[in-house]
């Protein structure tokens, strides 16, 4: 008899039985948490799901650095050799596809029926004013009509105010983790030693440019930073490079982190450190996230001083930072930013 001839090959046993009555009775208690906080509007409203959310994955990957969780490949019987058959990781021009999308939206505007895409939007608005009939039905009545998303955004905004993000990242979650960790504690004692250095803590801001919306990375790296000793601020989701800039001006920081995972980067952190250049910010900048070997060299070409790539732990992050800042701040050149040559996704 083979497994795919039983219908639960675990059926009767205590220990996944057991398992499966400890995971449903934590998942009772946290919706019990959720109820008695006002229900999970007010817990969405006040940010408590996200941080919940957040500090779990700290939680996570505190495990990860210290090998207390193993990941096949990535802390645990890693590959000794490259694999030469390994595929290249798939570098996406986002110049090149912002150009596409644009002339594509741009044609499908000029060939649609107005009259319709007004009328369903005017639908989906007063549907949302009235608190009447099924938005996602008609915002699809919308779509089908060949309204754009943000035509769609803009119809329940009328009504609506837009969601902001709360700020701020979770504080011990990866601290708390590490805490008998040789490495993380002489992470901490770097940062400790900086900081005593600076008469303050070394100051961090970690901006998300464009529309990447992927930011458990970058506030995992937050939490752990600011646990090791770092002042950190966010510039929040889908920050254009200009106000990023702005921000960095205003928070005067040692560095900066951009955190990229939508392919973006060659573009984006490109116009960022032109907009920089035009301030009086003299940090360095950082780039983590999914960055291609090729666009690597081009980012480092543009200024940018240390790039951390999938894998990277938190205590080789810190260690890299210290050593940037205390470069920087001590006896460092200035952030070079040459004219563009190309544009890399």
């Amino acid at each position: 008899m083979g497994l795919c001839d039983v219908i639960d090959p675990w059926a009767g046993s205590y220990m996944m039985e057991s398992l499966t009555a400890e995971l449903a009775g934590r998942a009772r208690e946290m919706i019990d948490e959720i109820e008695a906080g006002g229900g999970a509007r007010e817990a969405i409203r006040t940010g408590w799901a996200r941080q919940q959310i957040h500090a779990s994955a700290a939680a996570t990957q505190a495990r990860i650095d210290t090998g207390e969780q193993m990941i096949v490949g990535i802390n645990a019987f890693l590959a000794i050799e490259a694999d030469d058959d390994a595929s290249e990781c798939v570098a996406v021009d986002g110049e090149r596809v912002r150009v596409q999308q644009s002339r594509r939206i741009a044609d499908i505007k000029r060939r649609r029926d107005e009259y319709r895409v007004n009328t369903t939007l005017a639908a989906l608005t007063r549907a949302a004013h009235d608190d009447t009939g099924n938005l996602l039905a008609l915002t699809i009545d919308c779509m089908r009509a060949r309204a754009t998303v943000g035509e769609c955004t803009r119809a329940l905004e009328a009504v609506w105010p837009r969601y902001v993000q709360t700020s701020g990242v979770t504080s011990n979650a990866y601290g708390t983790q590490c805490a008998e960790d040789e490495a993380w504690r002489a992470s901490s004692a770097h940062v400790a030693r900086l900081a005593k250095k600076l008469g303050r803590k070394p100051r961090l801001l970690m901006a998300k440019l464009g529309l990447d919306g992927h930011d458990r990375g970058a506030n995992v790296v937050s939490a752990a930073l600011k646990d090791a000793g770092f002042d950190v601020a966010m510039s929040g989701l889908f920050a254009s490079p200009t106000r990023a800039a702005r921000f960095a001006g205003e928070e005067r920081c040692d560095v900066i982190g951009v955190s990229s995972l939508a392919g973006a980067h060659g573009s984006l952190v490109l116009q960022f450190m032109r907009e920089l250049g035009e301030t009086d910010v003299c940090a360095p900048v950082v780039v983590g996230g999914i960055v291609p070997d090729k666009d690597a060299l081009y980012l480092r070409n543009l200024g940018v001083a240390e790039i951390f790539g999938p894998g990277t732990t938190v205590h080789e992050i810190v260690a890299r930072l210290v050593r940037l800042i205390g470069t920087s701040r001590f006896g460092a050149s200035a952030r070079r930013v040459p004219e563009r040559r190309r544009v890399l996704g």
